[in-house]
């Protein structure tokens, strides 16, 4: 993957508080984080404001933009045959268009929703090619992540063969859904973007790493084996509505960097000095 700087230490921009977006961004920014994930959907305008104004934003606070997380309301759609697949096509399409147009190299992709989604067809393929035909011409990268089904993943990138194609490796699901795949292993060499949390093996709670079972020293060591030179980037959350008693959206921030910060830095000093993590 291409190099960049390693220093960078990122969070999803939705961590579990209602806040306004430019709250937020300067939380994050005052905790120490220098890179942020954020959603790129109108779900949440009465919350947030229109997007279209966020990538200016996340700039303002000096924050680098990794990543549009693109919607995944109706996505099974896009592998049936109905209007509900084109529009979901054509959405995708348009927000490759738009990290083109703000300099954001990475859309992240659900390829299904829930438990119960159609299985990989050829109308779904056709249309994951023409998705990726535009991100080699916009040139950015169409991040899948991994689910509920990470043979799915395997099945896509069999068929579909382009350097735009990438992994999105999700620690938390990894750790509910594996189904006995090692996924980061198996798409490691496609991987530009993590979203890291922790759960108990059984739900996805999103919670700060450390907070669950999650063996991280063996991630850090399959991150070291594929030579990972990314951003250590967090999608963590509060246990929305009901946080814990007196938890501030500061202290809940310093505890996911404090937590993000010693996960980089133990992984960076290993892939320095060529040495296993134990």
């Amino acid at each position: 993957m291409k190099n960049i700087d390693k220093n960078k230490l990122g969070i999803y921009v939705w961590f579990g508080y209602v806040l306004p977006m430019k709250e937020k961004l300067k939380l994050i920014r005052d905790t120490g984080f220098n890179s942020v994930m954020i959603w790129w959907g109108d779900e949440f305008i009465d919350i947030d404001g229109d997007k279209y104004h966020h990538p200016d934003l996340v700039r303002f606070y000096d924050l680098y933009l990794e990543n549009f997380h693109l919607p995944f309301e109706k996505i099974n759609s896009i592998w049936e045959d109905n209007i509900n697949g084109i529009d979901v096509k054509e959405m995708i399409i348009k927000s490759i268009k738009d990290a083109s147009t703000y300099e954001v190299p990475t859309v992240v992709l659900h390829l299904s929703e829930g438990s119960n989604h159609p299985p990989i067809n050829a109308i779904g393929l056709k249309r994951l090619n023409e998705i990726i035909d535009f991100a080699e011409k916009y040139n950015v990268n169409v991040a899948l992540e991994n689910l509920r089904k990470p043979e799915r993943l395997l099945d896509v990138f069999k068929e579909i063969n382009s350097d735009k194609l990438c992994f999105c490796y999700d620690s938390g699901h990894d750790n509910c859904y594996n189904g006995n795949i090692d996924i980061l292993n198996d798409l490691g060499h496609k991987l530009v973007a993590l979203h890291l949390h922790d759960n108990d093996g059984t739900d996805d709670l999103h919670r700060i790493p450390g907070e669950g079972v999650i063996d991280w020293n063996l991630v850090l060591e399959k991150l070291r084996r594929i030579n990972f030179n990314g951003i250590f980037s967090l999608e963590v959350s509060q246990a929305y509505p009901h946080p814990k008693p007196y938890e501030t959206p500061e202290r809940f921030l310093k505890k996911a960097y404090d937590s993000v910060k010693k996960l980089h830095d133990k992984y960076y000093s290993a892939l320095t000095s060529n040495s296993a993590i134990l």
